[in-house]
C-alpha cells in the first residue's frame, strides 16, 4: 500500500509522541500490517534523529565559540587589570608629588605669557 500525506502527518505525530488513545492504537495495528508504514517510520525516525545530531553540533559549536570568546575576554581582562594597576601606580607616584603638578602649570602659563608677548611685540 502507497504512503499518502496523511499517513505521513500521523507518522510524524507517531515519532514525535503525539499519537495517544484509540488513534495511537490504530496507527500500531497498521503499522504491524503495513511494510511501506513501517519503513516510513523508520525513515522518520533516523530523520528526526539526524536533525538532532545537527542541531547539538551546531550547539557545540556555538559554545565553543563563547567558550573562546570568554577566554579572550578573560585574557582582555587581566590585561586591563594589569594596565589599570599600573596606571594607579603611576598615579600614586604623581599624588606623592604633588609640587610636580603645580610646577607643569606654573610652566605652562610662562610659556604662553612669553609667547603672548612676543606676538604682541610682532
Amino acid at each position: 500500500m502507497a504512503v499518502t500525506d496523511k499517513d505521513i502527518e500521523i507518522i510524524e505525530q507517531y515519532v514525535a509522541g503525539l499519537l495517544h488513545g484509540d488513534k495511537l492504537q490504530e496507527f500500531e495495528r497498521r503499522l504491524e500490517q503495513d511494510k511501506a508504514i513501517i519503513k516510513q517510520v523508520e525513515f522518520m525516525k533516523a530523520l528526526r534523529q539526524g536533525a538532532k545530531v545537527s542541531v547539538l553540533q551546531d550547539k557545540m559549536k556555538m559554545i565553543q565559540q563563547w567558550d573562546a570568546g570568554m577566554e579572550e575576554l578573560i585574557v582582555k581582562e587581566k590585561d586591563d587589570a594589569s594596565r589599570d594597576k599600573e596606571i594607579k601606580q603611576e598615579s600614586a607616584q604623581i599624588k606623592k608629588m604633588p609640587w610636580l603638578k603645580y610646577a607643569a602649570v606654573a610652566a605652562i602659563l610662562i610659556a604662553v605669557f612669553y609667547a603672548g608677548n612676543l606676538w604682541m611685540e610682532a
